[in-house]
């Protein structure tokens, strides 16, 4: 098993019920001393559970139709090129309406989870490349479950990014949702642009030392069938969104051929929006 395996195998036990449904105390699979060998061995590695920092956006996230919660911090990894890891995916326990994004462990590639799918973007000279795996770290990640979610059309008027986080403001109020609050949503189009890169360092380690500009490898997705996944915050600039900017987006195409970080979008007119159900 490799070693990113072993720590969510640690951090599942480690964060495993301690009772049983009839009362029962919580008993490990083998002797206590051996857990604990375990776990020392497992802790030793270069990423673990004991470094995750489970913060959540929302005040009473039990009360919501949906949570959004992250690790790490956006700044830490493009201010001080701290690049190491400190989730791994298993850790936010995959299913139906699981949502997540990030770069990879390193900045070697993005992660988008949609609706407990993974597609994890990398790219090198001969182009960019798609994995449908849960077997990788970030180094931050802003992630999150969604119970149901309610659609809307995009106004013909909504056209590039800043259009989009100026209409998103009213119209998750008009839908319930809490302005001051971080909130997933996500855009279904075929008739769009979307601009997008792939972060690709090759050098050695987690600290990254190059300018971020220089690892992108940017692609286009063009009048093609996508689906464009975001979070919205006005609150978590230098966290999980860019400071001046108020989402984070990411994108996969239908095909499941091309996906990564969203820069830049020209929405075209059958755009659909769906945010979450409070």
């Amino acid at each position: 098993m490799r070693p990113a395996g072993l720590v969510a195998a640690a951090c599942r036990i480690v964060t495993a019920s301690r009772s049983c449904n009839n009362g029962a105390m919580w008993k490990p699979p083998f002797p206590s001393k051996a857990l604990l060998l375990f776990l020392t061995a497992v802790l030793a590695l270069p990423t673990g559970c004991r470094r995750t920092e489970h913060r959540s956006a929302h005040d009473d996230p039990q009360s919501s139709g949906y949570t959004v919660d992250w690790v790490g911090e956006l700044r830490a990894v493009h201010l001080e090129g701290d690049a190491r890891p400190r989730i791994h995916l298993r850790q936010i326990e995959p299913r139906d309406g699981t949502f997540a994004i990030g770069p990879l462990a390193g900045l070697r590639g993005e992660i988008t989870v949609t609706d407990g799918e993974a597609y994890i973007a990398r790219a090198d000279d001969t182009g960019e490349h798609i994995e449908r795996d849960f077997d990788y770290d970030a180094p931050f990640l802003v992630f999150g479950q969604v119970g149901a979610w309610q659609a809307l059309p995009v106004p013909d008027a909504v056209r590039d990014v800043a259009g989009l986080e100026q209409w998103l403001s009213g119209a998750a109020a008009a839908k319930g949702l809490r302005e001051d609050e971080a909130f997933p949503f996500k855009i279904e189009t075929s008739t769009s642009t979307v601009e997008y890169h792939i972060i690709s360092n090759s050098q050695p380690g987690d600290q990254v030392t190059r300018p971020h500009r220089e690892l992108m490898r940017f692609f286009t997705i063009d009048a093609e069938p996508a689906t464009i996944l975001g979070v919205y915050s006005k609150a978590h600039g230098g966290v999980f969104t860019h400071h001046g900017q108020a989402t984070h987006l990411h994108v996969v195409s239908d095909d499941e051929r091309q996906s990564g970080h969203v820069d830049e979008l020209y929405l075209g007119s059958d755009s659909v929006a769906y945010l979450p159900v409070p």
